[in-house]
C-alpha cells in the first residue's frame, strides 16, 4: 500500500486509497489534506486520474462517509477497524460476533464502497446480488 497519495490520485474504486483515507481520517475531519511524508519525492510524471487535482479534502471524506453510512452497522465496523486501529478478534469478542462473519461483513461494506453503483444501490440490494452471485458460482 502507497504511503501517501494525491489528491488527483484517489479512487474509491481503489481498496487501499479507501483504507489509506481511513488511516489518515483526523486530517480528513479537519478538512486538511494529509502531508507528503518527507520521504517522498515526486517525479513530475503526467498522469490520469479519477479526480480533479484541487478536489477539496472535506469532499472525498464526505463522499466516503457517505458511502460507509449507507452500510449502517458494517459502515461503523470498517471505521472501527481501519480509522480506529481495532484488531478484527476484538471487535468480533466486543460485538458476540463470530470473527468469520466479521471479516465477511468488512469486505462486503468494502466491497460496496469501492462499487461504481455506490450512489444508486442500496447496501440491502447490493449484499443480496453478492450472495446470489456465490450461489451461483457454486453451482456451476
Amino acid at each position: 500500500m502507497k504511503d501517501w497519495y494525491t489528491p488527483g490520485a484517489v479512487s474509491f474504486y481503489s481498496r487501499n486509497a479507501i483504507i489509506w483515507m481511513l488511516e489518515h481520517a483526523e486530517y480528513f475531519t479537519d478538512g486538511v489534506y494529509p502531508p507528503e511524508p518527507t520521504s517522498y519525492t515526486d517525479i513530475g510524471l503526467p498522469r490520469l486520474s479519477r479526480n480533479a487535482s484541487f478536489v477539496l479534502p472535506k469532499d472525498l471524506w464526505a463522499e466516503l462517509n457517505r458511502r460507509l453510512d449507507r452500510c449502517g452497522q458494517d459502515g461503523e465496523w470498517v471505521r472501527r477497524v481501519y480509522a480506529d486501529g481495532w484488531d478484527l478478534l476484538v471487535l468480533a469478542k466486543t460485538l458476540w460476533v463470530a470473527e468469520w462473519a466479521v471479516i465477511r461483513r468488512i469486505k462486503l461494506c468494502m466491497m460496496y464502497c469501492r462499487g461504481r453503483d455506490a450512489r444508486d444501490a442500496s447496501y440491502k440490494s447490493f449484499c443480496a446480488y453478492e450472495r446470489s452471485l456465490k450461489r451461483l458460482r457454486r453451482e456451476s
